[in-house]
């Protein structure tokens, strides 16, 4: 099972803000090495940070861990999240519908995307 996590620090303070992983997972018709996840706290939203951080885990499965695809998945509404998968190159895949039981029993739509190493590479070069 794959489970490597990292801080997210602010680098003035060394505050803790956020984290971001690589996670074994598994979702109904998807198929894939890892799924990328992360968190951030809201008052660093919207200043690329997430974007630079996933770029970097990105990085490290394609290129160090030899992965082969990435799966990434934003709740209906996450329109932030769903800006940081596309601005990474992920392209959407499906809509699994009631997928996730939040804490509180409310069942969540998610929208699934997909990397490939392939499709890594060439947007690299493009850079």
């Amino acid at each position: 099972a794959i489970a490597r996590v990292w801080a997210i620090v602010e680098q003035e303070t060394g505050a803790l803000i956020g984290s971001i992983g690589l996670h074994s997972s598994q979702k109904e018709g998807v198929h894939y090495d890892a799924e990328l996840g992360y968190v951030l706290a809201a008052p660093y939203w919207g200043r690329g940070l997430m974007a630079e951080a996933a770029g970097r885990v990105m990085q490290s499965a394609f290129e160090e861990l030899g992965m082969q695809s990435l799966c990434v998945s934003h709740f209906d509404g996450n329109t932030q999240s769903k800006r940081v998968i596309e601005k990474c190159g992920f392209q959407f895949f499906k809509r699994l519908e009631d997928s996730f039981e939040r804490y509180d029993g409310k069942k969540l739509g998610e929208n699934v995307y997909l990397l490939t190493k392939e499709q890594y590479e060439s947007q690299k070069i493009s850079d």
